[in-house]
């Protein structure tokens, strides 16, 4: 059951990644950039520099990221914040 469910979610953000938008990813790897750890920046200079379909099978490997920095996500809607008061 607990596997169902993970595949659940991880199947759910993955069809989310081929919806999103060029600022979609954008805010994902900035978001990255600013509170992810080495691993999670060297991710996004990945991201970035990989076209649409490289870019998928990285979000599917690592769905968490979109979770986490996505542009849902708390880390972004603070960043976004941040940038409207400058």
């Amino acid at each position: 059951m607990l596997y169902n469910a993970h595949w659940q979610r991880k199947t759910a953000i993955t069809s989310f990644s081929q919806k999103m938008t060029s600022d979609d990813f954008y805010i994902l790897t900035e978001t990255m950039q600013k509170f992810g750890g080495h691993f999670c920046t060297k991710l996004a200079d990945a991201i970035r520099a990989a076209d649409l379909t490289n870019k998928h099978k990285i979000l599917h490997a690592f769905p968490e990221m979109i979770r986490d920095y996505g542009p849902e996500s708390r880390f972004a809607k603070v960043m976004l914040a941040d940038k409207e008061n400058v």
